[in-house]
């Protein structure tokens, strides 16, 4: 015999063996789809619990089916309702983004949620009530207070504003720069020193003048008191005199001799 044959052989040999022990797993793990012996005209075997697990299962299939379309019909209506929600919010987001401005009527101006009891206020569709933003104030005055714009239209305002404030200083640097410019036309141009030091200077020398002023202050008091003084005194002496002159007249004496 050949090398050749001698393989058939052994091949032929290991798939009976193999077909051997797959027939043998079949008989021992085979299911029972026959009658039962004990009743003669009766379905038995794993046929019959199956028919019975299906007649089971069919008697649910009513209520469920019910159930699911119950289910699926709420579903396409709360999906339906989530669709216009975001639409809602979208459009309420994008005004107070982009469209809303402080004047015009309430729908043109932006918006807020209407609270009640810490909790936002509901519509008959389920969505948040809104009413007119307003800027922060008084709560008592809430209706006098100026509405809330967009985003958008403050941004605006900004950029106008900043515009606005880089021109002004364009416009101060050069009145600054003019200012400088005819500062240096007036210097002296000797001592090198403008207007502006000179005014400084006199500032100083003034202020100097005023605190010396305020020490001397109370000496013109002083001095004015002792000056009416000293002229009442010399009013009470000529008195005096002319009191002596006329005891020494109506006496008869000699002035020389009082001199002494």
């Amino acid at each position: 015999m050949t090398l050749l044959g001698k393989l058939f052989v052994l091949f032929n040999v290991a798939m009976s063996l193999f077909m051997a022990f797959a027939a043998f797993g079949l008989y021992v793990n085979g299911v029972d789809w026959g009658y039962d012996v004990a009743k003669p005209g009766t379905q038995g075997g794993v046929l019959k619990e199956k028919q019975e697990e299906i007649k089971e299962l069919a008697s649910l299939q009513a209520p469920s089916e019910k159930a699911w379309k119950a289910s699926r019909a709420a579903l396409w209506a709360t999906e339906d309702a989530r669709r216009a929600d975001r639409a809602f919010y979208v459009a309420e987001l994008e005004h107070n983004r982009s469209k809303a401005r402080p004047d015009g009527d309430d729908k043109d101006k932006g918006h807020a949620v209407v609270i009640e009891s810490f909790r936002a206020k509901r519509g008959p569709d389920g969505r948040p009530v809104m009413k007119v933003a307003k800027i922060r104030g008084d709560k008592e005055k809430e209706d006098d207070l100026p509405a809330l714009a967009s985003r958008a239209y403050y941004e605006t305002q900004v950029a106008a504003a900043q515009a606005e404030n880089l021109k002004n200083l364009d416009a101060l640097e050069k009145q600054i720069q003019e200012d400088l410019r005819l500062t240096k036309l007036i210097y002296d141009k000797d001592t090198k020193r403008g207007l502006r030091t000179d005014l400084v200077d006199e500032r100083f020398k003034r202020q100097g003048v005023v605190a010396e002023r305020r020490l001397v202050a109370p000496l013109y008091v002083n001095t004015a008191v002792e000056s009416e003084l000293s002229g009442k005194r010399l009013e009470s002496m000529e008195a005096r005199i002319k009191e002596l002159k006329a005891y020494i007249s109506k006496r008869g004496l000699d002035r020389e001799l009082t001199k002494r």
